[in-house]
């Protein structure tokens, strides 16, 4: 007991014959023991903050792996209830890139836009450059926030991409939804792969970058 007492600090030796041990001051002891707590208390959090990051990793690489990515191709309608949805939805970030110079994409959902921009949701619209630009204070004015940016672009391709909290896409095939029942439907393809949303994440933010305020 006393060899494990000297391992604490809180005895020590008097070189005497025979052997004899001192305690340390009350004072003392209670220093030396608070700091072994403190020790052990800080390495036990350590190792909490580590067990905890390689547990949320080991979750998300399972999600990962049972996460099935679906693939769906479908028409799309002037207030299509999955545009809604999917806008309305959205927590985090918005990005829409559309070529198309009436923003019928944003005005057919406009009502869902604002309830984002409302919500604190980042929203990134990217446009390609106009020198008629008459519809667009409209809604401007309406989103006078900076989480809600625009930006222009040279060129951009035909058609329009969608971007949910960059956990889900839509891509049109042209940026206007459907109107009439006698025009042709448009397709758009909705996904939540992993991959085709980084690549479309990062096309995005490439042309964002080159793009003008």
């Amino acid at each position: 007991m006393l060899r494990g007492l000297e391992e604490l600090g809180l005895v020590e030796r008097i070189l005497t014959k025979p052997l004899k041990f001192k305690a340390t001051s009350i004072k003392n002891a209670i220093s030396i023991l608070s700091h072994r707590q403190e020790t052990k208390n800080s390495e036990l959090h350590t190792k909490a903050l580590t067990l905890f990051s390689c547990s949320e990793l080991w979750e998300r690489t399972q999600e990962s792996d049972l996460h099935e990515p679906s693939f769906e191709l479908r028409n799309v309608y002037r207030n299509d209830p999955r545009a809604k949805a999917a806008i309305g939805n959205a927590k985090v970030s918005l990005r829409l890139l559309d070529k198309n110079m009436n923003w019928s994409v944003f005005y057919s959902f406009i009502d869902e836009w604002k309830q984002a921009s409302k919500n604190g949701v980042k929203i990134q619209i990217l446009n390609e450059f106009a020198k008629n630009r008459q519809n667009e204070p409209k809604f401007i004015d309406e989103f006078g926030k900076t989480d809600f940016q625009i930006r222009y672009a040279k060129i951009l391709p035909a058609g329009s991409l969608l971007i949910f909290d960059d956990k889900e896409l839509a891509i049109w095939e042209g940026s206007k939804p459907r109107q009439f029942a006698r025009s042709p439907p448009l397709k758009a393809l909705w996904s939540n792969h992993n991959g085709l949303i980084e690549l479309a994440t990062n096309y995005f933010e490439s042309c964002w970058k080159a793009a003008s305020p």
